[in-house]
């Protein structure tokens, strides 16, 4: 019995021990006094863009040291970043301005459906359905203005920063 708990209290011991010893590092993108956040895990992929450079840059996060993002080919200081793409970042909750192209293609496609059903099964004269064509109008604006108003990049100044956060 006593060679069980002796047993028990080094299993737990060494398992406590593990976790005080164990942390986990990753990137924050975070607009300061909002909710608003996008997290980057090690072996995650970023799109960023260097300060004095007109290009953007993808690389897979290796590291995190203290103010460093050290990537597979390289290493940059955060205050080095200028801006961060943020279109393939996926932020976790429902965002309808994703799926632009669903809205284009719906409202195109409701459009041919009805003058489709119009001319071929119904065997009318081929006429144009002006509620119809409205509807189908505002939904493919409404795509259109998706695709167009989508936030793209992230510039790191006034109340975007970036930084690492240990847990």
């Amino acid at each position: 019995m006593m060679y069980f708990s002796l047993r028990f209290v080094l299993y737990l011991s060494a398992i406590i021990l593990f976790h005080l010893g164990y942390s986990q590092k990753f990137l924050v993108l975070e607009k300061m006094g909002t909710r608003k956040r996008l997290e980057y895990h090690l072996q995650q992929s970023i799109t960023y863009q260097l300060k004095g450079e007109s290009f953007y840059r993808t690389d897979m996060i290796e590291n995190l040291v203290d103010d460093v993002i050290v990537f597979r080919f390289g290493f940059f200081r955060l205050k080095d970043i200028h801006a961060v793409d943020i279109r393939a970042k996926p932020t976790g909750k429902v965002d309808f301005s994703r799926h632009w192209l669903s809205f284009i293609v719906g409202g195109v496609g409701y459009f041919i459906v009805d003058q489709f059903n119009n001319a071929v099964i119904n065997g009318n004269r081929a006429r144009i359905d002006e509620k119809v064509l409205r509807t189908s109008a505002i939904i493919t604006g409404a795509g259109v203005m998706m695709k167009v108003l989508k936030k793209k990049k992230v510039k790191l100044k006034r109340n975007w920063r970036l930084r690492i956060v240990e847990i």
